[in-house]
């Protein structure tokens, strides 16, 4: 809480709203002229006019444990959700579902957005791709282990496969590198997978 020391310097500050005050001198009954009792729900929770601020739903900000933190994060997935049904602009479509992914929640969501998700998988937008693995491993995490190690073994493009791997590593952690039959991969990217899989060993 920040300190607000009555000098008379400090009588002039516009807004005082968030200080605490401490006056350095002792006060005398005659000098309380009046009392006045304020209701609890005066105030903010965390600073002046928090109220006022849309909610920040990034992991330093939303911390576990938080005040309706998974209940928030929810109800902010189904508006996200909702931004994904109602555009085609690639552009809105990518944002939403880096907000979705940062949103770190899983969260059964039903059968029609599922298959929104799957819908991406199948673009020929890379980035797409990649973005749409992240929030399939945040959301649904396990379920979608063989599609992963299924990517990884006959996928051409070597990013996706980078993305399926960290994917791996988040739901199941760094163990699942050793899971990863090298001999199973594409020809065309075998060398490439195993290049990541020995740097994320050593990271």
């Amino acid at each position: 809480m920040r300190t607000l020391l009555l000098f008379e310097k400090d009588r002039t500050l516009e807004d005082k709203m968030g200080f605490q005050v401490i006056i350095t001198k002792k006060i005398l009954k005659s000098e309380i002229h009046k009392i006045k009792y304020l209701p609890q729900i005066i105030g903010w929770r965390h600073y002046p006019k928090s109220h006022e601020r849309k909610r920040c739903w990034c992991p330093a900000c939303l911390t576990k444990g938080s005040f309706n933190s998974s209940n928030a994060k929810k109800l902010e997935l189904k508006k996200l959700f909702k931004i994904l049904r109602n555009t085609q602009d690639i552009d809105i479509i990518k944002k939403t579902l880096y907000l979705i992914g940062d949103l770190k929640i899983r969260d059964e969501t039903g059968t029609r957005e599922e298959e929104l998700l799957k819908s991406y998988l199948k673009s020929n937008d890379i980035d797409l791709i990649i973005l749409t693995i992240g929030c399939i491993s945040e959301l649904y995490q396990g379920d979608y282990k063989n599609y992963f190690f299924e990517t990884i073994y006959i996928g051409k493009n070597i990013d996706i496969i980078d993305a399926c791997i960290c994917a791996l590593m988040r739901i199941c952690g760094d163990d699942i590198l050793d899971e990863i039959n090298i001999e199973k991969c594409n020809l065309a990217t075998k060398a490439e997978t195993l290049k990541i899989i020995e740097y994320m060993k050593k990271n």
